[in-house]
């Protein structure tokens, strides 16, 4: 160490700070997030996690493409065009299920016999 304060200053600035002391509140939110990882992980929910984080991820991002044009309205606006496309994409399955059978039904006992040929010769 030196008397000059230059070299004073220099030796602080370049010195850690000292790390802050974690909380107990962190430590707890910390195991709380860990026992729902697991919690996902071993009730095999992985795939509503990610599909939950994914609509949450496109709802927030349409509400702030709305929300600079629209203001507090955007939010619900949001939920209210991805709820009308999940809908509509979901109505169209249905429609196109029931045409693919209507269409499609005498082939379904083919399908059935050859199935249960190629079971067979297995």
């Amino acid at each position: 160490m030196s008397t000059s304060p230059v070299l004073t200053s220099v030796e602080e600035a370049v010195a850690p700070a000292p790390a802050p002391r974690v909380q107990w509140v962190e430590i707890a939110s910390w195991l709380l997030i860990g026992a729902a990882l697991l919690f996902v992980l071993f009730r095999h929910l992985v795939g509503g996690l990610v599909g939950g984080l994914a609509l949450f991820l496109i709802l927030d991002g349409l509400a702030q493409r709305f929300q600079r044009r629209m203001g507090s309205a955007a939010r619900p606006l949001a939920l209210l065009a991805v709820a009308l496309i999940a809908g509509g994409i979901a109505i169209g399955g249905i429609a196109l299920t029931i045409s693919f059978a209507r269409h499609h039904a005498d082939n379904i006992p083919a399908m059935m016999t050859k199935m249960a040929d190629i079971l067979e010769s297995t």
